[in-house]
């Protein structure tokens, strides 16, 4: 519900589902993966399987189906 909220109110999923620079160019600097960093290319392929788990077409979006299977149908607006 609330991310078809957000998309109603102007949300643009590849525009907005983004993690700071800085998660990508500085490394961690404690825990297991201290030194880590988390390239942008991973972050991509990692944010398109998160779509796709989570019933939303390949921009981000939620379909149609997802939709009314969560009993939203009625946030999908006219189609």
């Amino acid at each position: 519900m609330a991310r078809a909220y957000n998309i109603r109110e102007g949300m643009v999923p590849m525009r907005d589902d983004v993690l700071p620079a800085r998660v990508h160019d500085d490394p961690l600097t404690q825990g297991p993966l201290k030194g880590a960093q988390y390239p942008r290319e991973a972050f991509l392929k990692d944010r398109a399987e998160w779509y796709v788990v989570r019933g939303c077409d390949e921009a981000g979006y939620l379909t149609r189906e997802t939709l009314d299977q969560l009993g939203l149908g009625f946030a999908a607006g006219k189609q």
